[in-house]
C-alpha cells in the first residue's frame, strides 16, 4: 500500500520531526553542543521523515523517472544515486572521525572540495547527514525498500529509546 498513512508511519514521521526540532534546538540554542548527537538526530529525523509515505512518494517519483529514461540512463541513474549516498556517507564518516581525532587525512581534499576541513562536525556535515538520509530513501527498486526499512528501523529504535526514557 505505497502512500498510505498508518499509525507506525504516523509515529516514525513523529519521532523524526521531534529529532529534528531537539536538533536544531542544540545547534542552536545549546551553543552547537554535543555535536555527534546533534548529527545522528539529524539522520534520524530526516529518515523518520523518509520512512513515511513522503519517503515513499519521493521514491516512487524517482522510479518513474528513472523508468522514463532509456536503458543505459536507468542504470546510470541509479548508479549514480548510489555514488552521491556513498560520498555523503564518506564525508559524514570522515568529519566524525575528525571530531574525535582533532585531523582527518582527507583534510585538505575535503577543503579543496568546499565540503569541509574535515576536522569536525559542522553545518554541512549535518546537511550532508540530512542528504544522505534523502538519497538512501529515493534508491530505486528492491534496494530502495530495503535502505529505507533499515532507516525506519533506526527511528523505531530511537522512538523506543525515547518511549523508554519517558517510562511508556
Amino acid at each position: 500500500m505505497t502512500g498510505t498513512w498508518t499509525w507506525m508511519s504516523g509515529v516514525t514521521g513523529a519521532v523524526g520531526a521531534i529529532a529534528l526540532l531537539v536538533a536544531l534546538l542544540m545547534w542552536t540554542v545549546g551553543g552547537q553542543m554535543w555535536r555527534t548527537v546533534v548529527l545522528g538526530l539529524t539522520i534520524t529525523g530526516v529518515a523518520g521523515i523518509m520512512a513515511t509515505p513522503i519517503g515513499r512518494w519521493l521514491r516512487s517519483l524517482v522510479e518513474w523517472l528513472v523508468r522514463l529514461s532509456t536503458p543505459v540512463g536507468k542504470y546510470t541513474g541509479v548508479a549514480l544515486i548510489i555514488l552521491i549516498a556513498v560520498a555523503l556517507a564518506l564525508v559524514v564518516i570522515l568529519n566524525v572521525f575528525g571530531q574525535f581525532s582533532g585531523k582527518n587525512p582527507l583534510a585538505t581534499v575535503l577543503s579543496k572540495l568546499g565540503v569541509n576541513s574535515g576536522n569536525g562536525i559542522t553545518g554541512r556535515t549535518l546537511i550532508c547527514g540530512g542528504a544522505l538520509s534523502i538519497t538512501a530513501g529515493v534508491v530505486p527498486g528492491t534496494v530502495g525498500m530495503v535502505l529505507t526499512w533499515v532507516l525506519g528501523g533506526v527511528v523505531q529504535l530511537f522512538a523506543w529509546l525515547i518511549m523508554a526514557g519517558f517510562g511508556l
